[in-house]
């Protein structure tokens, strides 16, 4: 069991495309991310606000292992196709839900 709880906010989004790419589902609570695979939940503890890093539970956190063992197996490129992954979802996510665009 990992003894780090603590998700930096600078590898958060890597790691969240991580955890999609293994077929967890997230859904945001008022107090955190929940993310669920079959009967295993994850939850990252968060208040809507950025921070340095956020608090895992022990499910978490052994995934957060789990990645940074591949991390460390695959370099610098490893966390780039995760940022490309999360950032096109993000645009694929703004065209299909305009509300969340800004009006300038």
């Amino acid at each position: 069991m990992s003894k780090n709880k603590q998700l930096p906010h600078h590898i958060s989004t890597p790691f969240m495309h991580w955890m999609f790419n293994g077929g967890h589902s997230a859904e945001v609570k008022t107090d955190c991310v929940v993310l669920r695979k079959n009967k295993n939940i994850g939850k990252i503890f968060c208040d809507g606000t950025t921070a340095k890093s956020y608090l895992m539970n022990n499910y978490c956190a052994e995934r957060y292992e789990m990645f940074l063992k591949q991390y460390f197996n695959n370099g610098k490129s490893f966390i780039d196709a995760l940022n490309l992954t999360a950032a096109q979802r993000y645009a694929v996510a703004l065209t299909q839900n305009p509300i969340f665009m800004k009006v300038a």
